[in-house]
């Protein structure tokens, strides 16, 4: 989770991510938040951070105003962790796919429904199959380097399917610390 408004009072929990990771973990897969927003994280720590532990994917979000950021992120995911494959999502990967994988070193843009697009990209990778067969993306194939945009994912109709956040997964604590940072007191 970026921190996109360095030195900003107030942090938001981020909901879209919550979602992806509560999906995440309902699909078996284990990861690691890293959470440079509630961390105030530098670049330094992240790569030091990074640089502990060999992971097989790294992914972020982010909204395109921070496309700073994910060109970043992804030059020190690829220095600490050359082998994984690198996901966007959000609006720095849905509004400019093809800006991203040319400038950075994104591997895949995750399109739509993140929550579900994302665990299908998981299971495909952990099955050594294809991406092709994942809607919503747009990747660069790892043999052609040509890209390759799949169908688009159809959005979730009834929302109530996809269930409630996780919010163990994040520092609630400290969120509600920097949350009552900017309330009124009257």
């Amino acid at each position: 989770n970026p921190e996109l408004r360095a030195g900003a009072k107030r942090r938001q929990l981020p909901v879209g991510l919550a979602y992806i990771m509560t999906a995440t973990e309902k699909a078996g897969f284990t990861f690691d938040l890293i959470d440079m927003d509630i961390e105030r994280m530098t670049y330094e720590e992240l790569e030091n951070r990074l640089g502990r532990k060999t992971y097989d994917v790294c992914a972020f979000g982010c909204m395109v105003t921070g496309f700073r950021f994910a060109k970043r992120a992804a030059e020190i995911i690829r220095r600490t962790n050359p082998r994984a494959v690198i996901v966007a999502g959000n609006s720095v990967a849905s509004s400019i796919p093809d800006l991203l994988l040319d400038n950075t070193e994104v591997n895949v843009a995750v399109m739509e429904e993140g929550d579900v697009t994302f665990v299908e990209l998981l299971k495909a990778i952990k099955a050594g199959r294809s991406w092709n067969g994942v809607a919503g993306l747009v990747f660069k194939d790892r043999a052609t380097n040509a890209k390759v945009t799949t169908p688009e994912r159809p959005f979730i109709e009834d929302l109530d399917t996809i269930g409630f956040p996780n919010w163990d997964l994040f520092d609630f604590k400290k969120y509600a610390e920097f949350g009552n940072v900017n309330v009124n007191n009257f």
